[in-house]
């Protein structure tokens, strides 16, 4: 699709995005909210990049007709030196204008960079989340919101919604979904998606549980999440104190055994103390 028809499209379903929020229709208007956070921050990173993309082979045009017209009146040098000062101040206010008005928007007020890790087991086996498979990115996701293969969710940017960031939202963005019954995962051999009752190897029924360790001081407490699609990562660069979240599909429980690869590590330093 050319590159006007993607922003025209984009305008045009923000546009309905504004008419269903001010009609008051609720049945949508979560829904339409959390999809137009994502438009805006997509058309913007999207459009800055076709810009700067436009404005470059736009100057080097303007580099190449100037050394092949070597010989050039005040009025021709004048539409020159204008064109290529276009070049390079209006792209420039674009980025500084649009990074300012999505810092406005954004419920952070600019960019943040947090982190959390996370483990996911089915029926005692762990699985692993599929990797970046494209040769110039290393990561799965949005610029916002991904992971590396390295089992942290990564929080890097302007979040326009604090909604943008929850559990549900990050299977989304890498491929997957989750729910308070089902769970797709976009695992290393391909889409492994298992809803609740279904059954383990051993035939015992299982279902999808959440348990979250938090961080006091050098303690270490685990709570199992019962709303666990809406949870939101804690505000934490490091983890720990950043939080440890394990999905388990298995047979009811109160707690998990199992506890992230970073907790582990300060827990054997005898630096954190897990309860």
């Amino acid at each position: 699709m050319p590159a006007y028809l993607s922003s025209v499209s984009i305008l045009l379903f923000l546009n309905k995005v504004q008419t269903v929020l001010a009609n008051g229709d609720d049945e949508h208007a979560e829904e339409v909210e959390k999809v137009a956070a994502f438009a805006i921050d997509e058309f913007i990173r999207t459009s800055s990049i076709r810009i700067a993309i436009a404005a470059g082979l736009i100057l080097i045009v303007l580099v190449i007709i100037s050394s092949v017209i070597k010989e050039k009146s005040e009025p021709a040098k004048k539409i020159l030196f204008g064109l290529m000062t276009t070049a390079i101040v209006l792209p420039t206010l674009y980025f500084v204008l649009s990074t300012l008005y999505l810092n406005f928007v954004s419920y952070t007020r600019g960019p943040v960079h947090r982190h959390a890790d996370f483990r996911i087991f089915v029926c005692g086996e762990e699985i692993r989340l599929k990797g970046p498979d494209g040769f110039l990115s290393n990561r799965v996701g949005t610029p916002v919101f991904h992971h590396h293969d390295d089992a942290r969710i990564h929080i890097e940017g302007a979040v326009v919604n604090h909604s943008d960031v929850s559990l549900s939202s990050f299977f989304r963005v890498v491929g997957g979904n989750l729910s308070q019954s089902s769970f797709s995962i976009p695992a290393e051999g391909g889409l492994l998606e298992i809803n609740n009752h279904d059954s383990c190897p051993d035939g015992s029924e299982g279902e999808w549980q959440v348990f979250l360790y938090k961080t006091d001081g050098a303690v270490a407490t685990q709570t199992k999440l019962e709303n666990y699609t809406d949870y939101v990562p804690s505000p934490e660069v490091n983890v720990p104190p950043g939080d440890c979240i394990i999905f388990e599909f298995d047979s009811p429980k109160d707690k998990t055994g199992y506890l992230c690869r970073f907790y582990e590590i300060e827990r054997d330093k005898g630096d954190l103390e897990i309860r």
